[in-house]
């Protein structure tokens, strides 16, 4: 009606805040809008009303006559009034704005997500309540300061990497994010077990343990090693690197006597790793 080349779709109690039971009006839904994708050369309206009494019954008519195809892809008819769907655009907040910046107490817990199961990128931060009270004799709780990054070829970087490793196909059909693990990390003790002899609640500690990365982790006391007596550990605790430095030098490659020399080649000879070797292998 006064719309040339015009298909109008009514369809009943079909429309969010109107549905109250499943019916076949929704195949009409995504119909129309289908359509309205694929065929320019056509006009179509879909109208949903919430119920069939007088006052939306005139409003109906006045929306076939009054509401052309063109400006109102889309209505809905309630207690006698029109609605029209509106898009309005969000703008993001940036980073760097001190708007966008969450300021948390030390009794709000959060975990950590990355983007990518694969590598660290597009870090976000979200509240959980859940928090382990009760701790294992010989475990310490820890309060997280810092976490090393590290790449998938290394160790896997988030749980879906963990647990699926490259199977996750899906991941560049889909924006969910996956939960971060952290193998190295520093913080600082806040409770013990009841087992715990060598370290104490206060103590600022380095460890080797992968773990979900949330605000506070629990993980042995034997695991853990005072920043106190290798001190630049406490800014990059990178445990990880001695460990494999240890099994390079001493269990992979041959025993060297005592005048031979050990030369070590590398690609990135001012990596971390690199260092912790040239160190290591004095």
């Amino acid at each position: 009606m006064n719309s040339p080349k015009s298909i109008r779709t009514v369809t009943y109690q079909c429309a969010e805040g109107t549905v109250n039971h499943v019916n076949p009006g929704f195949v009409l839904s995504g119909m129309t809008r289908a359509c309205a994708a694929e065929v320019p050369e056509l006009l179509f309206q879909l109208i949903d009303i919430s119920s069939v009494s007088s006052e939306n019954i005139q409003a109906l008519a006045q929306v076939l006559s009054s509401y052309p195809c063109n400006k109102y892809p889309e209505l809905c008819i309630k207690d006698g009034l029109v609605y029209a769907p509106n898009i309005v655009h969000t703008p993001a907040i940036g980073m760097d704005s001190s708007e966008g910046k969450v300021h948390l107490s030390e009794s709000q817990n959060f975990f950590l997500k990355t983007a990518d199961p694969y590598k660290m990128t597009n870090l976000t931060a979200s509240l959980t309540d859940d928090e382990v009270n009760e701790i294992q004799e010989d475990h310490v709780k820890v309060q997280l300061d810092k976490i090393c990054v590290h790449s998938s070829d290394y160790f896997p970087v988030s749980t879906s990497d963990q647990k699926f490793g490259e199977m996750t196909y899906w991941n560049k059909h889909t924006k969910q994010d996956h939960t971060l693990l952290a193998l190295d990390f520093s913080g600082t003790i806040t409770a013990v077990g009841s087992g715990v002899t060598r370290l104490k609640v206060g103590d600022h500690i380095t460890s080797c343990c992968p773990v979900v990365a949330t605000s506070k982790v629990v993980v042995p006391e034997k695991l853990c090693y005072s920043t106190k007596e290798v001190s630049f550990l406490k800014d990059i605790p990178c445990i990880s690197y001695f460990a494999i430095a240890w099994k390079i030098l001493h269990c992979t490659l041959p025993k060297r006597e005592q005048k031979e020399r050990l030369a070590i080649l590398s690609s990135v000879a001012d990596s971390s790793l690199s260092k912790i070797l040239v160190q290591t292998g004095l």
